[in-house]
């Protein structure tokens, strides 16, 4: 055994050679004796008298090889011989004697805990029954707060909800972290410790297991309530302490607060008296006081740990303040919390002078992009859902003190402007207002647009504010669309004028909140709407230069909201030229932003659509050159992955899409077109640049005149292969089927000889892909075949042989059963629901025949599985007919669907229809669940729908117009009327739930 110390400092060393010959005696030294060496390792790490880099190396090592040696399982296990049970056990003692010692140096403790979980996680509780039991020792005995700190990190990582429930380790631990939590002599620190120890032990009480098993039930009840009283005597020692801001007492309250938001949300709502609940908020409008106060006075820097903790204090508070606000507040409770509120979410300067520097900054943070949260957007966020009565008393207070000018300082009066545009935006029903109490409030947010010496931070705020103050009291203003023409038109004058490009921006952003509740051009005119369309793309402009990121995406955003028009006049197309140009440049900027690809696709589309050949002919000779430029460049360089190649494709793939609207893309165009897109395809074996060059091909192929396209059949043939191939990645072949499609739609006489061979590749690729959208798109093949002829397609898949026992029916149905669950997109579940219904329709033998994966089978066991061990057990599932699950899969989407809200609910209750009378009403009421002839006698009297076999023509066709729970219901009825492939045996086995949504959903 070399001096392990020594190889230590060897393996730290700057040398690199030095280093790895260090690391390659380490590990053979492993090699040779692995229980030798981890124990030597550990003993190194527990000798105070050893360099403190030396004893974090050993830990560092340890943490590895203990992956390697110590267990089978983990994955990474080279052994056997691994370590062997005496090593363990001393090495597990070690560990847990260093990071249960509150003494040791931090990086120790935490080195040694790691080394300790890795090991619980392939141990506990079998083969390391003792370990809790010397950690709660430490705790209760030692009053260790490494300890609990080491507790924590098993309950994240190694304590499963069996375990949690099933032996005493869960209210166990409640116990002991409640005790902590009371105990007066406790240090600060013991007890945040402590407060994170039980919040996340919480976490397991949200299980299901609690309501179904009655003493775990009265439990969690007695729990909650000693739980609260402990909480609430401990804010209310430490409220007071809030003005010293020291940072502990500060941190534990932010603790306190979390586990009480949590309670409230999901424990307290069946089991706090109100009168609990109203102490609770009492306390904290109090405590909330302070921390506002503080704030405000602006005592420390951003950066000090008090500031922080404040800040995550007012947070905390104010959620809680939302999760109890189903108590009416009274007018003196409502007003404090609107001063503390304008208190708590002022702009300070440094935030100020952020802004008005970095106009990024601004835009990234107003349109909801930003990384950082603070108490002013806790503060929103409770506006925003705010109801009832609190909600109007709200609004009330915050307009009258507006307009009584109660906050005359600057910061603070746009405080309140953003306390009351949070309360515009929130969705509550207001209670009656009168014109004359709304009007002198738009004058004097109106008179502060227009005010040049006011400051930009008010002046950008009172820009944003009127376009929501004037969608909320909407049906209180007669002359509505008066004022959203005069101020729309103001606020985008005075930012043309402005040389601050935070008022550009912010009256950008206001043009895209008042498009998206009003007509522009019905309500502005032509004239002015043409000239707002103007400013618009002026200020796009302007600020273009300055723009980064997020913010080139808000313009490209913008610059979507303004590409409308009145479809009675008759375009110039004058704007989508400027248009045009903006996406071209603001896109270029950034390529690789995500964000700036997406919008600019959506305004290329918007410019494209149903526009004549001639405009497309213009927008095409100034952008499809520059592309083709740019993929030409790139093929020269063996089609290598750039953001700005990506991005080309991209742009390319929407002309490809939008068409003119006289007919066929330009003859000259596809051919000008097709090389280049072919030979990428080709040359390139890049996963991003495949697939939407693939979608950009199939569109060409689709929109083009047939006689164009087909001297380039052959190398769209070569194409397909090599997309279908096993040595292209899933990934790269994720948009190959519409490509499959379009070539089978145009070309099925000429290509009859080959198609099998396409079919047989594409099969292949299907049962052998492992990536989910790749699989999708895959079987959007086969929703294409089984909407021509479903038996011609079910006869190929049974005579194409996948080995020498196997046909390709029962991979792909299975394949396409896996696929289904994850769908989403209404066009593609109904294509899927359409596809599959005719295989059911089929009535054939061989589907029906075909067992596929069902129910997942829930273990059943003696032992308590901990969280590794049920990631490492294998999932088994019960095995059904095609049939059967085709049913389960259509069963459980028509529950998800009916699950979804519905339009009706957000109809105003005066525009609802009036309910009829129960006479002469011939439904009667059911049972929750139906047996199966109940049922079909309820579908035999109302009458079978149009049978499903006829309804071919909705099938691929632009828009399918039944909705997804219109189709299923459509089904269920005829497979229910008719029995069709054994309806009624497979209804007799679904669960009482499926049931009871059949029955729901059918009669």
């Amino acid at each position: 055994m070399p001096d392990l110390v020594q190889v230590i400092t060897g393996a730290q060393s700057s040398e690199k050679d030095e280093r790895k010959n260090a690391e390659t005696e380490l590990f053979r030294a492993c090699n040779q004796d692995a229980g030798k060496t981890l124990a030597s390792l550990v003993n190194i790490a527990s000798q105070p008298d050893q360099l403190l880099p030396v004893r974090q190396f050993a830990l560092l090592s340890l943490r590895k090889f203990i992956t390697m040696y110590w267990s089978a399982g983990f994955e990474s296990y080279v052994g056997p011989p691994g370590v062997n049970e005496e090593y363990k056990t001393m090495i597990r003692q070690t560990l847990l004697r260093l990071c249960l010692d509150d003494n040791q140096e931090n990086k120790i403790i935490q080195g040694s805990s790691y080394c300790v979980v890795q090991i619980a996680a392939v141990e506990f509780p079998d083969e390391w029954p003792e370990l809790l039991d010397s950690v709660y020792g430490a705790i209760m005995n030692s009053r260790s707060v490494s300890a609990v700190c080491v507790l924590i990190e098993i309950f994240d990582d190694v304590v499963s909800e069996e375990i949690f429930f099933q032996t005493d380790v869960g209210f166990r631990t409640i116990e002991i972290a409640l005790t902590i939590l009371k105990n007066p002599d406790t240090s600060v620190e013991a007890k945040c410790a402590a407060a994170r120890l039980y919040r996340t032990c919480l976490s397991q009480l949200q299980s299901p297991m609690v309501n179904t098993q009655p003493h775990i039930k009265e439990t969690v009840v007695r729990h909650v309530n000693e739980a609260f009283n402990i909480l609430f005597g401990l804010l209310q020692e430490l409220t007071p302490a809030i003005e010293n801001a020291v940072p502990k007492i500060l941190e534990l309250q932010v603790h306190i607060y979390d586990i009480l938001c949590f309670l409230k949300e999901n424990l307290f709502k069946k089991v706090l008296s109100g009168e609990q609940a109203r102490n609770a908020l009492s306390l904290t409008l109090k405590a909330l006081q302070l921390t506002s106060s503080l704030h405000y006075n602006g005592k420390f820097t951003a950066e000090e740990e008090q500031e922080i903790n404040l800040s995550e204090l007012g947070i905390k508070q104010v959620s809680l303040l939302s999760a109890l606000q189903e108590i009416p507040l009274t007018q003196e409770e409502m007003e404090l919390v609107i001063r503390c509120f304008v208190l708590g979410s002022f702009i300070n300067d440094d935030v100020s002078d952020l802004y008005m520097r970095d106009v990024n900054a601004f835009v990234t943070k107003e349109t909801g992009l930003a990384a950082s949260f603070y108490v002013r957007d806790e503060i929103e966020d409770y506006l925003l859902n705010l109801v009832s009565s609190n909600y109007n008393l709200a609004l009330r207070l915050s307009l009258q003190y507006f307009l009584q000018d109660d906050f005359k300082e600057g910061k603070l009066k746009e405080a309140l402007l953003f306390i009351i545009e949070s309360l515009a935006k929130n969705d509550e029903e207001t209670e009656p207002f009168e014109e004359s109490n709304i009007i002198p409030v738009l004058q004097s947010v109106q008179n502060l647009i227009s005010d040049d010496q006011l400051h930009e931070i008010l002046k950008l705020r009172s820009v944003l504010l009127m376009p929501q103050m004037l969608e909320k009291f909407m049906d209180s203003l007669p002359n509505v669309k008066e004022y959203i023409r005069e101020v729309l038109t103001e606020s985008l004058e005075v930012a043309l004028n402005s040389p601050s490009n935070l008022i550009r921006a912010s009256a950008l952003l206001s043009f895209t909140y008042y498009s998206s509740f009003s007509e522009l051009p019905t309500v502005m005119g032509q004239s002015k709407f043409f000239a707002s369309q103007n400013v618009v793309a002026t200020l796009i402009g302007l600020l273009e230069d300055e723009s980064e990121e997020d913010t080139l995406g808000f313009l490209l955003e913008t610059l979507h909201c303004a590409l409308v028009w009145d479809e009675t006049i008759e375009r110039d197309y004058v704007f989508e030229d400027q248009a045009l140009h903006l996406v071209l440049k603001l896109s270029a900027r950034d390529p690789a932003n995500i964000q700036v690809v997406l919008e600019a696709q959506d305004c290329l589309n918007k410019i494209l659509s149903d526009v004549p050949s001639t405009f497309y002919v213009r927008c095409a000779n100034t952008c499809i050159p520059l592309f083709v430029d740019t993929l030409k460049k790139s093929i020269e360089n063996d089609c290598v992955y750039s953001p700005i190649v990506s991005l080309s494709l991209e742009l390319l793939a929407v002309f490809m899409r939008k068409k003119p609207s006289e007919g066929y893309l330009p003859p000259q165009l596809t051919e000008f077109v097709f090389q280049p897109l072919a030979n990428m395809l080709i040359g390139s074996s890049d996963d991003e640049l495949l697939p939407v060059t693939t979608d950009a091909l199939a569109f060409l192929i689709n929109n083009s005149e047939k006689q164009v396209i087909a001297p380039y059949l052959p190398t769209a043939l070569s194409i397909l292969q090599k997309l279908l191939s096993v040595d292209t990645s899933d990934s790269a072949s994720m948009n190959v089927g519409p490509l499959i499609i379009s070539i089978f739609e145009s070309y099925s006489d000429e290509l009859i000889n080959v198609f099998p061979q396409i079919l047989d590749a594409a099969t292949r690729k299907l049962i052998e892909v492992q990536n989910i959208a790749t699989a999708e798109n895959l079987i959007y093949v086969f929703c294409y075949l089984a909407s021509i002829n479903v038996k011609q397609m079910i006869d190929f898949l049974c005579t194409l042989q996948i080995d020498n026992s196997q046909n390709a029916l029962e991979p792909v149905l299975s394949k396409w059963f896996e696929s289904f669950e994850v769908t989403r997109g209404a066009r593609r579940i109904k294509e899927n629901i359409l596809a599959l219904s005719k295989i059911f329709f089929l009535n054939d033998s061989r589907v029906a025949n075909t067992l596929v994966r069902g129910e997942l089978i829930p273990y059943s066991g003696d032992t308590i599985l901990t969280r590794s061990m049920a990631k490492k057990m294998p999932l088994q599932y019960t095995k059904v007919s095609a049939y059967e699950r085709i049913v389960k899969l259509f069963v459980t989407e028509l529950g998800f669907q009916n699950a979804q809200p519905t339009v009706d609910k957000f109809i105003p209750a005066g525009m609802k229809a009036e309910p009829k009378s129960d006479e002469g009403d011939e439904w009667e009421d059911v049972d929750d669940v139906l047996e199966y002839n109940k049922l079909q006698e309820f579908i035999d009297d109302d009458g079978p729908d149009d049978d499903f076999e006829e309804d071919e023509e909705l099938f691929f066709t632009k828009e399918l117009q039944q909705s997804v729970p219109e189709l299923l219901v459509q089904f269920f009825r005829e497979v229910a009327a008719k029995n069709v492939s054994h309806f009624s045996e497979i209804y007799q086995r679904l669960s009482d739930n499926d049931k009871k949504t059949l029955s729901e959903s059918l009669v």
